[in-house]
């Protein structure tokens, strides 16, 4: 309950501060790197933590005309 709960505060919060730095060159998003083969993820995940870093920083780094207020993973924005 507590992990479920974190994640909707967290979801929440993104859109808050999007909306609140709107017409500000800040973009705020929430990333998803995928399942990643770490001591969480384990050996048998499909991707590398390298993988999973490339989602976070392509999100780090918008232009002034990228998405904000969005949940991503790779190009593709989710449902939250």
């Amino acid at each position: 309950m507590g992990y479920d709960t974190s994640k909707a505060a967290l979801n929440a919060f993104t859109i808050l501060l999007a909306e609140e730095l709107c017409g500000t060159s800040v973009k705020i998003n929430a990333v998803h790197p995928g399942w990643l083969r770490t001591d969480m993820g384990c050996q048998r995940a499909s991707m590398s933590a390298e993988d999973g870093a490339r989602t976070v920083v392509r999100y780090a780094v918008l232009d002034k005309g990228g998405p904000t207020g969005g949940f991503f993973f790779d190009d593709q924005r989710l449902p939250w």
